[in-house]
């Protein structure tokens, strides 16, 4: 196993726990109708011991290009972000400890066209006081400043692409690509330039030029942080060969080989036909440090359930400190498919067997580590098997059957268990010979095949049942047509699932178990009935039994009349339709009763009479009709002549008698033709007053006239007269 040792100078850990900013930038994009928008970008140090939170908002200036005051911006943070942790090098891993935040602002503004362009700028102080290049570094701020060229008009600033690295490794070579893109696709050019100084750390300023947030920022122009002695603008850090930037594609190149924290900025000037126009400045801080070198290749061990699950397999690896791998599975047959760079792969084995995986951490770097293990790989062994039996106990003769005997080794062991309840329990034949059980179920069947290190367990219930029995008796039937057959309740033994079928005779069919049919024409019919089990012991039963249906008659006779007269009560019975050999009899609702095709009846007495007219066949199937006589009483009416409504008890009201009417109305004038009493009821009285209210009327002769219609609807008109007396 090869490890890559990187033997470094220490770094105080509490040099790199700074509490300040570490960095920043100011972009821009043209929106149009002169507006843009401005976004800037903070670097700060973060972590428990942070002692400097992003200002929220963030405070910016802007002068016109001339240096005069135009105006002041807040802008709301927008996000805050940690930098990832990385290096440069996949050999290297960056300390824990170190930590980089950063937030974004942004803020839309308008600036009308002006000959000499804006400046847009942000102050903050402080840096850390541990910065290596330069002196006292706690009483320099920042400026983070970018012009808005007057022409062209809406050009739009670069912006870096890429976040800067939070750490350098020691001794380390670096390409570290700090390229812009520019919207408006214009050339740029690289450069190492100095950080500019703004703000101050006089906390008892208010918001002056030296307080720690100047507000407004400083007018320009800006002074450079100057560096300590043996470090300069394209001399940051320590580094052999010494820290350069591309001027033309931004990548930066060096070998740090001291440890410390150094600020540098790298500007990037935009420029179209050959004019330039505004230059982004990135300020940053460098941390260079000790990087770990500790690469272990680690290939995460077979789990033994994968051990006989097929010829696909997946691989996981555990490794330390790598970013790149390449597998050999050791199996050569497989062709290209036998390596893999994937970090946790797949692959298919052309055979089964015992094989060496080979696992590369960071193939082809100094730091590479290999390391290999065996792997076991084996088709599965599939245990399912079929019962093949009707599970009748009965005729039990149980055969246990793999499903894929041709997939189990020859040197497999095979190991079967028919529980406590079989007459013979094991077994390690391939194909055990008929097993029976002494009681009735159900019993669990369990298999285990054992092949070298994989081991198959299949489990099974089967159960034992009684045949089917319907000790329900079915006998011949009959019945008049229609006859509704209702199957009785039928009594099934212990059965599994079934299935029954109906078969009437008359073309009809059902799967009801106990369906209800009506037969309407008469006839013998032949039942069939099939009951078959689709589980536990599979059996059919059968049964058939007849019904016969016979003729029912029809029953039909006319009653003349239908109405008659209690003094002419008699009424003629004619039978229609019924066959030589069919009973007639009827009855005639007043408890008279003949047996007869023609009779005649007398009604004793008036009302409504229901006759019933009853056919019976010699079968005994009866019909039956009915017919209603109305025996209505005669129409008689009686007047008398005189009254005397003297209050004595005696003939004190002129009262009258009518039967048999279904109108009546009643009259009374005086002599000279005036109305005195009128009513429609037959049973009413005039009793001598006017409308039988007040005293009785003078003595006299009154007429009366009559109307009445009887129930026979014969029409009776009188008139009269009567004598009142007192």
């Amino acid at each position: 196993m090869k490890h890559l040792y990187v033997i470094l100078l220490c770094l105080s850990l509490q040099g790199l726990q700074a509490t300040h900013l570490v960095g920043g930038e100011i972009t821009y994009e043209c929106l149009g109708n002169n507006e843009y928008l401005v976004t800037l970008t903070i670097f700060r140090d973060c972590g428990p011991t942070s002692q400097a939170p992003f200002d929220n908002p963030g405070n910016l200036t802007i002068y016109r290009g001339n240096g005069q005051f135009y105006a002041s911006r807040s802008a709301p943070l927008l996000s805050t972000v940690q930098l990832p942790n990385t290096t440069n090098n996949p050999c290297l891993q960056a300390p824990p400890n170190v930590c980089t935040e950063k937030g974004i602002y942004q803020f839309t503004i308008t600036l009308p066209p002006d000959p000499d362009g804006y400046l847009i700028v942000h102050q903050r102080c402080c840096r850390n006081n541990s910065i290596n290049n330069i002196p006292n570094p706690g009483s320099w701020g920042n400026t983070y400043a970018i012009e808005i060229p007057a022409n062209p008009p809406c050009n739009s600033s670069p912006s870096f692409t890429y976040d800067p690295p939070v750490v350098l490794c020691s001794m380390d070579s670096l390409y570290l690509d700090q390229s812009v893109a520019d919207l408006d696709g214009d050339s740029i050019y690289y450069e190492l330039c100095s950080p500019l100084h703004g703000g101050g750390n006089q906390v008892n300023t208010g918001n002056g030029p030296n307080s720690p947030l100047p507000i407004p920022a400083s007018a320009p122009p800006y002074t450079d942080v100057p560096f300590s002695p043996l470090y300069n603008v394209n001399n940051p850090l320590p580094a052999n060969p010494g820290l350069a930037i591309d001027p033309f594609t931004g990548i930066m190149t060096g070998t740090p080989n001291a440890l410390g924290q150094f600020v540098f900025a790298i500007c990037a000037t935009e420029y179209r036909n050959g004019v330039p126009l505004t230059t982004v400045r990135r300020d940053f801080q460098f941390n260079v440090v000790n990087c770990n070198s500790n690469v272990i290749a680690v290939v995460m061990p077979q789990d033994i359930a994968t051990r006989c699950i097929g010829r696909t397999l997946q691989f996981f690896e555990n490794s330390l400190n790598a970013s790149f791998f390449e597998w050999d599975f050791g199996d050569p047959a497989s062709g290209p498919n036998n390596t893999s760079t994937l970090a946790s792969p797949t692959h298919t084995f052309s055979d089964t067997g015992l094989f060496e995986v080979r696992l590369i951490a960071n193939p082809g770097w100094p730091c590479a580590d290999t390391t290999t293990r065996l792997f076991y790989v084996q088709d599965p062994i599939d245990a399912t098997f079929d019962v093949m039996t009707n599970n009748c106990f009965d005729d039990q003769q149980f055969q246990f059957v793999f499903r894929n005997p041709g997939d189990i080794p020859a040197d497999a062991l095979i190991e079967w268990d028919f529980s406590p309840g079989a007459t013979s329990r094991f077994s390690n034949d391939l194909s055990p010979p008929n097993i029976t059980f002494q009681g009735y179920g159900p019993y669990t069947i369990t298999v285990i095949i054992t092949y070298k290190s994989c081991v198959s367990t299949f489990a099974r219930n089967i159960e034992l049942f009684d045949r089917p029995t319907i000790s329900t008796v079915f006998s011949d039937r009959r019945g008049c047509a229609p006859f509704e057959f209702q199957v009785p309740d039928i009594d099934l033994g212990a059965v599994g699932n079934f299935e029954i079928e109906w078969d009437f005779g008359d073309g009809n069919q059902s799967t009801q178990l106990q369906p209800i049919h009506v037969y309407d024409q008469p006839g013998v019919y032949l039942i069939n009935m099939k009951l078959y089990t689709t589980s536990g012991c599979i059996d059919t039963i059968y049964n058939s039994f007849r019904i016969t249906v016979y003729r029912t008659p029809i029953s039909n006779f006319v009653v003349d009349p239908d109405e008659v007269s209690y003094y002419e009560p008699m009424v003629k019975v004619t039978n229609i339709g019924a066959t030589p050999e069919e009973q007639i009899y009827t009855e005639m609702g007043d408890g008279a009763g003949y047996a007869g095709n023609t009779f005649t009846h007398n009604y004793s007495d008036t009302g409504r009479f229901t006759v019933m007219h009853i056919i019976t066949t010699p079968d005994g199937c009866a019909d039956t009709s009915y017919a209603e006589v109305y025996v209505f009483p005669e129409t008689l009416v009686f007047v008398p002549q005189v009254f005397t409504p003297n209050e004595d008890g005696v003939n004190d009201i002129f009262q009258w008698s009518v039967t048999g009417v279904r109108e009546f109305e009643m009259i009374i004038f005086s002599r000279w033709g005036d109305q005195v009493f009128r009513t429609e009821d037959p049973n009413e009285y005039w009793n001598g007053g006017y409308n039988n209210t007040g005293n009785p009327m003078q003595e006299g002769v009154y007429t009366w006239v009559i109307y009445a219609r009887g129930i026979n609807n014969k029409v009776i008109n009188r008139h009269g007269t009567v004598l009142l007396s007192k």
